[in-house]
């Protein structure tokens, strides 16, 4: 589609992102291209990992928030996705099936009252600092902590690969109305996602195959030069 509207005519700079057919393997973006290639130079550091922990007050339906986490999964291709290289030494996407029963539940409320927290923190602060595995996934989890019955503490790590800061937020806001839809005992009604990732990194390659990334390009060496010193760092 996108080579097409580039053939009558149209700006690649204004080319739309359409929802391309599905296989089992896509391209990566070049934001995830870099990523991955931090992580295969260090494959056990968890310095990309995204996410914390929630504090839950309140009465909390444990079983609706599994399948709640899980609906996530569904919702987001981009969560069941894993990382591999190709025959050229490339990595591209290869897309699963949605994971379940994601959510990890561990149980603090038998140890003294004054130990839960810090034991909590603990817990948490080493679910945050495990490394992913790109390649064999899952690229996200989840635990939930159990205070008591009305205090719960829930950790949510991503790998940057998978998310950012401003995505990490999108997926809180639909894990809080999954969530109250399955408390409710009914089917989310969340509208289905036009796009997914994946679009957009094809989108991307056929942005640059339109030429856009060399018009960019020669825009910019136009306006700095390219002769410029360089910086002993």
């Amino acid at each position: 589609l996108l080579r097409r509207l580039v053939q009558q005519g149209v700006e690649a700079s204004s080319l739309p992102i359409v929802r391309f057919r599905r296989e089992s393997r896509m391209p990566v973006s070049y934001a995830q291209r870099g990523l991955w290639l931090t992580w295969r130079l260090a494959p056990h550091s968890a310095a990309y990992n995204l996410g914390g922990a929630l504090v839950l007050n309140g009465e909390l339906d444990v079983r609706a928030l599994g399948k709640a986490v899980d609906d996530l999964a569904r919702r987001h291709e981009v969560l069941s996705t894993v990382f591999r290289l190709t025959a050229d030494g490339e990595p591209e996407q290869h897309i699963l099936p949605p994971n379940i029963d994601i959510l990890q539940l561990e149980d603090l409320s038998g140890l003294p009252t004054g130990e839960r927290e810090a034991q909590a923190r603990e817990r948490a602060r080493h679910h945050a600092e495990q490394p992913f595995d790109l390649e064999a996934g899952p690229v996200w989890r989840a635990m939930l902590l159990r205070l008591d019955d009305r205090t719960h503490w829930l950790s949510i790590i991503a790998h940057h690969i998978a998310a950012d800061g401003w995505s990490i937020s999108v997926l809180l806001e639909d894990l809080a109305a999954l969530y109250e839809a399955r408390a409710a005992g009914v089917e989310p009604a969340l509208a289905l996602l036009p796009i997914q990732f994946s679009d957009y990194a094809m989108w991307q390659r056929e942005w640059t195959a339109a030429g856009e990334m060399d018009r960019q390009l020669g825009y910019w060496q136009r306006q700095l030069g390219t002769d410029h010193p360089v910086l002993p760092l």
